[in-house]
């Protein structure tokens, strides 16, 4: 596990870099309190849940609420997230919708985007990679066979806990990307991303955890309604981006790509998407 990333992780509350707020080894289930601000943070399945108020996220998480209580062994613990859940089932909008979409994403295990994409990213050698939307760890557990050190984080605790099932040696953060800060990481991946998250922000973020490379696999499905982002990003848009940051376009990805990835919605609706994939080296 690659704890020089987590000895730098910044706290959510007031935002201040400190090597205590996680202990070392994450344990099965606990506290981080940090030490400057002396806000706690739950520990559930050995995913630490970096959220600065645990009552907003889980406002509209109803049921994911009730797993993580279920899967607290401590009692306190376990008040902890009973104490913040909204008041009844009819809260969980968001809880819903990710539960269904890990079991989608899980279900794509097989999907050939994971593969190719970890082959060109195998000649790199990185050593320590964060990647930002992890979801259920298919890709980072590519590059934890590879032999790379990995930290993944994503909104969506289904998704996390089925990423600890996938790949156990590795560290899985319940956080937002946009605040989210640690140590310098070889290399920072994030897949259908852009999306959901304001794209100059996310790869700001990016190119500030980076030692050495950006990488960036999206189908630029811009169409989300009430939250799709106010200022989206396309390939040519994207590339000029992170020139712009002082990085170089490597790896074959100076043009856009068209990578099938195919997700299964249920036994009769599939979606295929053309992924582009861009991979940036820091100058």
């Amino acid at each position: 596990m690659p704890f020089e990333l987590l000895e730098k992780i910044v706290c959510p509350s007031c935002h201040s870099a400190t090597s205590e707020l996680l202990p070392h080894p994450i344990p099965a289930e606990g506290v981080a309190t940090c030490p400057l601000c002396d806000v706690s943070y739950p520990i559930i399945s050995k995913i630490p849940v970096l959220w600065a108020n645990l009552e907003s996220y889980l406002e509209s998480r109803h049921s994911i609420g009730v797993q993580m209580a279920q899967l607290c062994r401590d009692e306190s613990l376990r008040h902890m997230i009973l104490q913040s859940m909204p008041p009844g089932p009819e809260h969980d909008k968001r809880g819903a919708s990710e539960r269904r979409w890990a079991a989608i994403y899980a279900s794509g295990y097989r999907s050939g985007l994971y593969g190719y994409i970890s082959r060109i990213l195998r000649s790199l050698y990185p050593r320590t990679v964060l990647e930002h939307g992890c979801s259920v760890g298919l890709l980072m557990g590519h590059m934890s066979r590879d032999g790379a050190d990995t930290i993944g984080i994503d909104v969506s605790f289904p998704a996390l806990l089925a990423a600890r099932r996938r790949n156990a040696g590795a560290a899985h953060i319940l956080a937002d990307s946009v605040l989210f800060e640690c140590g310098l990481a070889d290399m920072i991946i994030s897949l259908n991303m852009l999306e959901v998250v304001e794209p100059l922000e996310l790869l700001s973020r990016m190119a500030s955890q980076s030692r050495r490379y950006m990488v960036l696999a999206d189908p630029y499905d811009y169409i989300r309604g009430e939250r799709t982002v106010r200022n989206p990003l396309h390939a040519d848009a994207l590339r000029e981006q992170i020139v712009s940051m002082g990085f170089r376009l490597v790896a074959g990805t100076t043009q856009q790509a068209h990578i099938p990835w195919n997700i299964r919605i249920n036994p009769r609706t599939s979606v295929r998407y053309m992924v582009d994939l861009v991979v940036a080296e820091r100058l």
